[in-house]
């Protein structure tokens, strides 16, 4: 309910998510604009996630679609799907791809980046917290109800 509470105060163009134990990269933000600029029409902007103890970038680079256990609070929205839309999310443990998805069946655009910039948990402990994660596979920008 506190995330809902959040987007109701919320008065940017983009709302986005992290929980307070992980941690995102110095250039989310700058990201997050350039995505918004590559697709202006886009309603939600998935990122790709370091997953530490998995030792893997979640959705992989090779993955054009996100499924459930391979998204996870990295994701920003547009202000208005939740305050003109009315999108909230409801409380349970896959409540993020139950708020992602719905909005996705809801036939609004999305955008899944290339740019890795969130980090599980203790990876902000450990030698992958603050660097860019880099990887062999080429990155892949895919556009869902394009």
């Amino acid at each position: 309910e506190v995330r809902n509470q959040g987007m109701q105060q919320a008065e940017s163009e983009w709302i986005a998510f992290v929980d307070d134990d992980d941690c995102l990269s110095p250039d989310y933000v700058d990201c997050l604009v350039a995505e918004s600029k590559s697709c202006p029409s886009a309603a939600v902007i998935i990122f790709r996630m370091w997953h530490p103890e998995q030792h893997r970038i979640i959705p992989p680079f090779e993955h054009t679609d996100f499924l459930e256990g391979h998204v996870g609070i990295s994701f920003s929205i547009r202000t208005s799907l939740h305050k003109q839309q009315g999108f909230k999310f409801t409380p349970g443990p896959t409540e993020d791809f139950a708020f992602i998805d719905a909005i996705r069946k809801a036939g609004y655009k999305m955008v899944l980046s290339p740019h890795v910039t969130y980090w599980v948990r203790e990876a902000r402990y450990g030698k992958s917290a603050g660097q860019r994660i880099i990887d062999e596979s080429t990155p892949t920008r895919a556009y869902i109800n394009a």
